[in-house]
């Protein structure tokens, strides 16, 4: 009897541990995601911000090409 009564306090005891592993790499899996939206995020701002300075460097250097024309 105290061998079937510490075998199902074990198997609790498992259960309970692997519920909170799942809990736990939901939940990190969730942060992981939404930490890789922010950072594409970031970086998609910073390929806008490179193309708006490649644009106004394009724009000086057509003003430059055009003024050693004349």
């Amino acid at each position: 009897m105290r061998q079937a009564v510490a075998a199902l306090v074990a198997a609790e005891n498992k259960l309970l541990s692997a519920r909170n592993d799942t809990i736990f790499s939901v939940r990190a899996a969730f942060y992981n995601l939404w930490k890789a939206l922010e950072l594409r995020q970031v970086a998609e701002e910073a390929v806008g911000q490179y193309k708006t300075h490649l644009d106004q460097v394009d724009a000086f250097a057509e003003v430059g090409s055009e003024r050693a024309m004349m």
